[in-house]
This record gives structure tokens, C-alpha cells and sequence, in this order.
């Protein structure tokens, strides 16, 4: 069984989450007959909508993410209620890529990147910057990183202004 753990400061000014949703993927593999591709796109997706889903406010509330980055999976949807329950699919299921080269699932090419796709064979998501030579940065991860930093910050700031108001 799936479960979401949820805690948060005394005063209230800091909240995090986990979730552990291997169940839910391996629900929707099963339902959908997902390979390896598409299951790990579409497994993220439901998570991230689960998690997301569980953190409205209003009882009965939902919540929707629709994903369309023109790659070979087409579009990825997720429906999450306000305790987490979240059901979703994938256009193309049946879609299977080889492994990047570092032996990884190719998750980015199979959501979007269609051009490097096409004319490179591969996606590339690593970006080298020349003048540090320690790190190589997957872009994906970080816009998601920045998003989630960004949308953890608008919440705190409705909290902010919530507390003023009363």
C-alpha cells in the first residue's frame, strides 16, 4: 500500500512530503500494459500529481496534469483528489526506447526532445558547462527542481499573506 507522509514546522512556516508509490505504478503497468518507457513517465506523473493532489485544501478538490511534449508517448494526463488517489494513461502505452547511453531509461525522449531524437538518434539532456570542470547538469532536472522550489515558495507566500489577513 502506497503511503504519503506529510509533516510541517510548530509554526507552520516550513512543510514537506514523501511519498512512497510504487504500488500506484505498478497498478497503472498493469492496467495499461506500460513498458519500461512509458511506465516511468507515466509512474512520475502520477506521483507528482498524488503528491500534489494531497496538498488541496477543499475535501472533493482535484487536480489536473496533462503533459504533451511532442515525443513518441504523446500525451500523459494524471487526475489526482484532494487524498492522493490519482488515476492517469499514456496515449502510447506500447512505446519502448533503447536505454541511453549511460544506461538509464530514456524517459525525456519518449515525453518530448523529438528533434534530437530525429537527428541525433539520442536525446541529450546533460548540460557540460566548459568552465567548471566537477559537474554535468541534467536540464530536466534541473527546471524541475526550479518549478518545485518556485511553486513551494508561492505557497509559503499565500500562507504569509493568509496569517497578515487574520
Amino acid at each position: 500500500m502506497d503511503k504519503i507522509l506529510r509533516t510541517i514546522t510548530s509554526d507552520g512556516s516550513l512543510m514537506a512530503s514523501a511519498i512512497d508509490s510504487s504500488q500506484i505504478v505498478y497498478t497503472a503497468q498493469k492496467i495499461h500494459g506500460l513498458t519500461k518507457t512509458s511506465c516511468a513517465a507515466l509512474g512520475r506523473l502520477l506521483t507528482g500529481a498524488s503528491l500534489m493532489g494531497n496538498m488541496l485544501k477543499t475535501d472533493g478538490a482535484s487536480l489536473t496534469l496533462k503533459v504533451n511534449g511532442g515525443g513518441p508517448l504523446g500525451n500523459l494526463v494524471a487526475i489526482s483528489d484532494s487524498h492522493g488517489n490519482v488515476r492517469g494513461y499514456v496515449d502510447f502505452p506500447e512505446v519502448e526506447l533503447p536505454l541511453k547511453p549511460n544506461g538509464k531509461i530514456d524517459v525525456g525522449g519518449g515525453v518530448g526532445n523529438l528533434i534530437d531524437r530525429v537527428l541525433n538518434g539520442v536525446v541529450v539532456d546533460y548540460i557540460n558547462v566548459l568552465f567548471m570542470r566537477f559537474a554535468v547538469f541534467n536540464f530536466a532536472d534541473i527546471c524541475v527542481c526550479v518549478g518545485v522550489a518556485l511553486w513551494v515558495l508561492v505557497i509559503f507566500l499565500e500562507e504569509v499573506q493568509e496569517q497578515k489577513e487574520s
